[in-house]
């Protein structure tokens, strides 16, 4: 009977497979090959049945996010070894690529989105204040404009006679602190 496998190493767990390396066992003096199985621990099935020269397996094809119980041992024509067993678990599913760029760009729409829509609120915002400026000032300007119209039309100079029989009125607008 051979000796078991011992030292069993898993290597490379991934969401879908693994690794497994043994040391073989002494063989009797016989040719011996090496069996693993695999059984998927929430459904109780056999998964994978392999035989090898070397106790080394890779298996693949596994569902995501499991567990499984690995069984390895050795056989030769005067029988099987003690058998050894051990947990492994696969890895969950990463995000794939695609839905990563997915999200980015719906991120990178509704930021660009926001910008547009900030930017037009904020542009029809200062047009309506301009516009309501512009108006204001028309509005003013000709009300200033009316009222002297009406203060220069109420306005009627009075001639006086100066001794000197100058137009003190001519004289007052060219020399205003000038008293007569």
């Amino acid at each position: 009977i051979p000796d078991p496998v011992h030292n069993c190493s898993i290597f490379n767990e991934t969401d879908h497979s693994f690794h497994v390396e043994c040391e073989a066992g002494y063989d009797g003096g016989l040719h011996q090959e090496f069996v693993m199985k695999v059984h998927d621990t929430p459904y109780r099935r056999l998964r994978t049945d392999m035989t090898s020269l070397f106790p080394i397996f890779l298996v693949s094809n596994l569902p995501s996010a499991s567990s499984f119980v690995v069984v390895v041992y050795a056989i030769n024509a005067r029988g099987t070894s003690q058998k050894q067993y051990f947990r492994v678990n696969t890895h969950a599913r990463p995000e794939t690529q695609a839905h990563n760029v997915s999200n980015q760009w719906r991120l990178a729409v509704s930021s660009v989105l926001i910008i547009l829509v900030s930017v037009a609120v904020g542009v029809i915002s200062v047009a309506i204040v301009t516009v309501l400026v512009v108006r204001y000032r028309r509005k003013k300007g000709r009300d200033n404009r009316n009222k002297e119209n009406d203060y220069k039309d109420k306005r009627t100079p009075e001639k006086y006679d100066s001794p000197v029989g100058l137009n003190v009125l001519a004289m007052e607008e060219k020399c205003p602190d000038l008293i007569p």
